[in-house]
């Protein structure tokens, strides 16, 4: 059954046989059609080995699947593009390391050289390549300038770069 539809987020309570490591599978009502994504089941044991199906499973509504969906494909869109790969810093140092510069793209333009360690965009620290991620998720749409404090051999560059849409 349905929860009430003022709470997208609550799940369908469903008897399909949802055991530990097959979560993730449609479910599906009478007439085949996907009505929701398996999730979770109900076990009145806490020993993860005693765990199983009791015929109590929960699935997420498949219309906030969908939603969900279409808003990660729109934003995947939307995400900047800076154009380099890169990796953490050996030890414990913040920044990273750009090992590659991709021929036109926004970081070529600005300047970006392999060898650079980004240490900065703005004033929030890139401690290792997720962090650049997240910063890069988090930064101004499309067109946009971002800057980025460089070290380049022993010396601090401010690094102006025009963000584009990922290709």
């Amino acid at each position: 059954r349905r929860f009430n539809a003022k709470y997208p987020h609550a799940f369908i309570q469903t008897d399909a046989a949802i055991n530990p490591g097959n979560s993730g599978g449609p479910l599906l009502d009478i007439d085949g059609e996907v009505i929701g994504v398996n999730d979770a089941l109900f076990s009145p044991s806490t020993d993860p080995r005693q765990s199983g199906n009791v015929g109590i499973g929960f699935a997420i509504d498949g219309n906030l699947v969908k939603s969900k969906i279409q808003q990660v494909l729109s934003q995947a869109r939307q995400r900047p593009s800076l154009g380099v790969s890169i990796r953490n810093r050996s030890g414990r140092e913040p920044g990273v390391l750009v090992i590659w510069v991709f021929p036109h793209t926004p970081a070529e333009k600005a300047g970006l050289k392999m060898g650079d360690v980004l240490l900065k965009v703005g004033e929030r620290v890139i401690t290792d390549t997720d962090a650049l991620m997240d910063l890069l998720g988090d930064a101004p749409r499309n067109g946009n300038k971002i800057c980025f404090l460089v070290l380049r051999g022993n010396q601090q560059l401010i690094v102006p770069v025009t963000l584009t849409p990922m290709p």
